[in-house]
């Protein structure tokens, strides 16, 4: 009989993880695993067997499960049960492994896999979409800081609060950005120099979006301001960056590793990478525990 295996992420868009899925689908053999995408929407679970013809990624997309209560995770988990799964495939970072270790406290064998913009997976030294997320900001703020030069205008860069926004605002730093404001002493301390220079150059600004919106900061520090350039550096970077190489050879291993952990019958393990490497440790909720290279 075929083992039944569902992949998931709450960890929200990645580039690399659709085609780390295909990778894994297009190795599983169909008749020794039935591999199921698992997706949650507004409290609706979505099943949707993959195959070589189906890869999207909202097939296993369940970031909605960051933004709901305890009680929805447990019914979730609930619904997962009636399902009879041998095992899960979690990819993600941090927030994902936290949820897996839950899957895991539910006696679900789990395997996690690290699949991040944000480098934040608890082990190791890499993670699966965090050189594509880098080298897009980087390109888009050097494109933006280009094009500024051209157009004589103030540039706002609008970023969020979320583990992605300070992963930009470090970014940021090697870049010609002339004002960082990313919490509330940055507004207070800059405010001087900011009312001073605000007309005499065209700058550019990475500016928080929880600490003001680009209209309120502009109708404090220069109301006479109307011609100025605006622009969400998250959705930019993401949208229009292409898989690195890196990211795809990267891909490569963890699609070979998962599918013979899957072959071998190792179903509770977290992979992970160090110095090139993917390597395995099996779950803390087994008794041996132990490091050894994927092959």
């Amino acid at each position: 009989m075929a083992k039944k295996v569902g992949i998931l992420s709450i960890e929200g868009y990645v580039k690399g993880a659709e085609r780390l899925v295909e990778q894994i689908a297009l190795a599983a053999p169909e008749q020794e695993i039935e591999l199921l995408a698992i997706s949650y929407t507004e409290e609706q679970v979505i099943k949707t067997k993959l195959d070589r013809n189906a890869n999207n990624w909202h097939l296993f997309d369940c970031s909605y499960l960051s933004m709901v209560t305890n009680q929805a995770k447990y019914e979730f988990i609930q619904s997962l049960k009636k399902d009879s799964y041998d095992c899960l495939i979690v990819l993600g970072g941090t927030t994902s492994v936290e949820f897996a270790n839950e899957l895991r406290n539910h006696g679900f064998p789990v395997i996690t896999v690290p699949v991040s913009n944000y480098l934040d997976y608890p082990s190791g030294d890499y993670t699966v979409g965090s050189d594509t997320f880098i080298n897009g900001v980087t390109k888009v703020i050097d494109r933006i800081v280009d094009t500024g030069h051209s157009h004589q205008k103030v540039t706002f860069i609008q970023i969020d609060d979320t583990y992605s926004g300070k992963v930009t605002r470090e970014l940021s730093l090697t870049n010609e950005i002339d004002v960082c404001i990313a919490s509330e002493l940055d507004l207070t301390t800059n405010k001087k120099y900011l009312l001073k220079h605000m007309s005499s150059h065209p700058m550019y600004f990475l500016l928080n979006r929880s600490v003001s919106s680009i209209e309120s900061f502009v109708a404090t520090f220069c109301p006479t301001l109307s011609d100025y350039r605006s622009i969400d550096l998250d959705n930019l970077a993401i949208g229009q960056s292409m898989v690195t190489a890196f990211d795809r050879i990267s891909v490569i291993k963890l699609g070979h590793a998962v599918t013979h952990l899957l072959d071998d019958g190792c179903l509770d393990a977290e992979l992970y990478f160090s110095n090139g490497k993917v390597l395995l440790e099996q779950s803390l909720y087994d008794k041996n525990t132990e490091k050894q290279i994927a092959k």
